[in-house]
């Protein structure tokens, strides 16, 4: 997964999650991009949403055709573990969200 692409806990975007709080300096001035809140320890509310949307998707008519298409035009094939987790950890702005296209392809 590439960093900063949403939190590596649930997947989805970093504003989303309740574990990430926006970086502020001490006037509360933001500084961009995302840090852990607290101590890091706050749980995710959409641990395995994501991946159970995609475990779902997989059993619709078509899906896993049109996702061997869009891996396919990117050079990479469905049927090998390292590379359907390079293709849903790309980073994308998608919506206005900077996020991985794990959680574009939950959408579709």
């Amino acid at each position: 997964m590439e960093r900063y692409g949403g939190c590596t806990d649930c997947f989805v975007p970093q504003e989303w999650c309740n574990r990430w709080e926006a970086r502020v300096d001490e006037a509360g001035k933001e500084l961009g991009g995302w840090k852990a809140r607290g101590n890091g320890a706050e749980k995710c509310k959409f641990m395995d949403l994501i991946l159970g949307g995609l475990a779902i998707n997989h059993i619709k008519a078509g899906y896993t055709k049109g996702l061997r298409a869009r891996m396919q035009a990117q050079g990479l094939d469905l049927e090998r573990d390292d590379e359907l987790l390079r293709y849903f950890g790309q980073k994308v702005t998608w919506g206005g969200l900077k996020t991985w296209v794990i959680l574009k392809e939950f959408w579709l």
